[in-house]
């Protein structure tokens, strides 16, 4: 009866009937009925086995279709001459969603602008700068006011702009704060409800004590309600001895008032801590700071801490119209401009000296005094209200548009680069994939004729055409690079997951549930997710993606 065969189908109800029977177990079992659960018991097992094997087979068909579409997908990267328009592509789909969703969520603008700068930083190029589209929008809004601004006018209205975008990160980070208050308060009349649940039934517990349990020690009653209430209840001995007696009700009142402190505390350590966190910065508050207070007085305290940080920057950054830090920044650029009227060039520099600033700080191990660099401001949230200021209809077709900008831009510079590097070799003599794209942006004919000389030898007309090919070209190794890397990262992890949900999804048959249907789905509801994250991670390195470096060409 302890063989695995008779566990797992028909045991019990054989072991019910030879109890009944009252069986010898040392007897040998011969008889037509055992032997017939013997043989149903067999074929279930083989039946079990069965359906094991035909689901494996199963499971890997599924992930089979996967493996040929990705592989297929692979293929495609290695074999398309040209991948630009793909990767375009997935930038016009990502950026739909994640603008749909910015206008969808209303107050989020400074999410979408952050996402944005993190995936198209500001790009300092061999021959010019392209801004992050947050920038960008302050440099717009610096054109619409002072369409001719000079150097002469430039420091009032540069001044004007760092104050507005200290105000509107006040103005976010206070909310921000208040937002975290009113979470903070929640939390603790949660946890403070919970934990005086626990005194009640604790004051109930030793109130109806049977005779005999009084004789616990201090310490270990201690130990109990501290472990109960999960605090640091401090009571004199005469206290922990009435909590033994049969009026514990007068000690009350007293772990409650401690019980309210110490949940009180623990938030306001929290809450200061990711106010700090935010703003990168000590507010300098003890716990001392808020003794006494509830949680409007909580409140009062550090939003006026905030706030008062805010004053402090205000007055270093821009209060001394000659002295101040931002100021000295703007005028030390303006030295290298000349008069006349600004370039946006100009303008993206001078917002760049205006954000960048320096501290001092000691070094963790020689100790010695370090310059530390910081950012004095956050342009993040003024440019989130001049994006909210825009109409929502063209949202989507202006961050694509200066995208795209910045991919023709990205392709400038790596045309030139190119250029350089095959300045000295015959057109016939580059690569075969850029000749076969020259064959084609040039004609063959055209090619032929140019086909024994350098770049610098063709019609300038002809070399612009090479340069943009060239600069094609470049980006399409970037992104095949690129492509290939995130597919087979995220191919790797998305195969350990698969195996397992396979392994997981034996369980679902415990729910009543068809185990392959469950697979079937969840599966493809991976997949969906890992076609997602390939999207966005290609998205989000297009633009800071650096190849392997290409080995100059010589004649």
């Amino acid at each position: 009866m302890e063989d695995d065969l008779m566990k797992r189908f028909g045991g019990q109800q054989m072991e019910a009937l030879l109890n009944r029977l009252q069986v010898d177990e040392s007897m040998p079992i011969e008889n037509r009925l055992v032997d017939r659960i013997v043989e149903s018991s067999q074929t279930r097992v083989e039946g079990a086995n069965f359906d094991v094997r035909k689901h494996l087979l199963e499971y890997d068909d599924v992930l089979n279709l996967q493996r040929e579409k990705i592989y297929l997908q692979r293929e495609r990267i290695f074999t398309k001459k040209d991948l630009n328009a793909d990767v375009s592509e997935m930038l016009k789909i990502e950026i739909e969603q994640r603008v749909s969703k910015a206008i969808k969520d209303g107050d989020e603008s400074w999410k979408l602008l952050g996402w944005l700068s993190q995936t198209q930083p500001s790009l300092i190029l061999a021959e010019e700068v392209y801004p992050t589209y947050a920038i960008q929008l302050i440099l717009d809004h610096i054109a619409e006011q002072h369409p001719d601004l000079s150097a002469e006018q430039a420091p009032k209205v540069l001044l004007q702009i760092a104050k507005d975008v200290l105000n509107t990160e006040k103005e976010y980070l206070l909310e921000t704060t208040e937002t975290l208050i009113d979470q903070s308060e929640t939390r603790y009349q949660d946890q403070l409800a919970e934990r005086l649940e626990s005194l009640d039934m604790l004051i109930d517990g030793f109130a109806m004590a049977e005779e005999g349990e009084g004789t616990r020690s201090t310490p270990e009653i201690r130990d109990y309600v501290n472990g109960l209430l999960r605090a640091p209840i401090k009571l004199s001995g005469s206290q922990w001895e009435k909590l033994k007696s049969e009026d514990p009700d007068e000690v009350k009142e007293e772990i409650q008032i401690q019980l309210e402190q110490y949940l009180k505390d623990l938030e306001i350590k929290r809450l200061v801590g990711g106010a700090e966190r935010i703003l990168q910065i000590s507010l300098e508050l003890e716990l001392a700071d808020f003794a006494g207070q509830n949680w409007d007085g909580i409140a009062e305290t550090l939003l006026g801490a905030v706030s008062k940080l805010y004053d402090q920057r205000e007055k270093l950054y821009l209060g001394d119209p000659v002295e101040g830090r931002i100021i000295k920044s703007i005028r030390a650029v303006l030295n290298d401009i000349p008069n006349g009227k600004l370039s946006q060039k100009d303008l993206f520099n001078l917002l760049g000296a205006m954000q960048q600033g320096r501290r001092a700080a000691f070094h963790k191990k020689s100790h010695q005094r370090v310059w530390v660099q910081t950012n004095r401001l956050k342009y993040i949230y003024f440019a989130a209200t001049l994006l909210d200021a825009k109409p929502t209809e063209n949202l989507q077709t202006d961050v694509l548009t200066h995208l795209q900008k910045a991919q023709d831009a990205i392709q400038r510079t790596w045309g030139m680069s190119e250029r350089q590097r095959l300045s000295e070799v015959n057109l016939s003599e580059f690569e075969t994939d850029i000749q076969d794209n020259l064959q084609e942006a040039l004609g063959e004919t055209n090619f032929n004729e140019f086909a024994n000389q350098t770049i610098e030898e063709v019609p300038s007309e002809i070399q612009d055409q090479i340069v943009s090919v060239l600069g094609r070209s470049a980006l399409t190794r970037i992104y095949r690079e690129l492509l290939l890397r995130v597919v087979s990262e995220l191919w790797v992890d998305y195969l350990t997951q698969a195996e397992a949900l396979r392994i997981k999804i034996g369980l679902e048959a415990y729910a009543q549930r068809d185990p392959l249907v469950q697979y079937k789905t969840q599966a493809f509801e991976m997949f969906s997710d890992l076609m997602h994250e390939m999207r966005m991670s290609i998205v989000t390195r297009m633009f800071t993606f650096r190849p392997r470096k290409q080995p100059p060409t010589s004649a």
